[in-house]
């Protein structure tokens, strides 16, 4: 049961994914926070329905990565500014995906 709602998670998330991306065309989505640690559980169904949904442009080019600071970025927002949401320091080091650093 697990298995299936993180895949339907990543279906969703897939989906406002594909939203940004059409608009942006970024070269990099960067998953945070404690959802990330399911890794490909939920990353293969979002990269999949991306796929499915960008229509515009190839997503070849386009990387979803887990972040390397995981469920830890919140918190290091936090201690930053004191407000969670506001730590606009961290943007480079959220962004940095976890292959980046290993």
């Amino acid at each position: 049961m697990c298995v299936i709602s993180l895949r339907r998670a990543g279906c969703w998330l897939g989906i406002g994914a594909a939203n940004v991306i059409t608009v942006l065309h970024p070269d990099l989505v960067v998953i945070g926070g404690g959802v990330s640690e399911a890794g490909d559980l939920l990353l293969e169904p979002m990269r999949k329905t991306v796929r499915e949904r960008v229509g515009m442009f190839p997503t070849d080019g386009v990387r979803i990565e887990r972040s390397a600071l995981g469920d830890r970025a919140g918190l290091l927002r936090r201690h930053r500014t004191g407000r969670p949401g506001r730590g606009r320091g961290l943007v480079n080091q959220c962004a940095a995906p976890a292959a980046a650093t290993r």
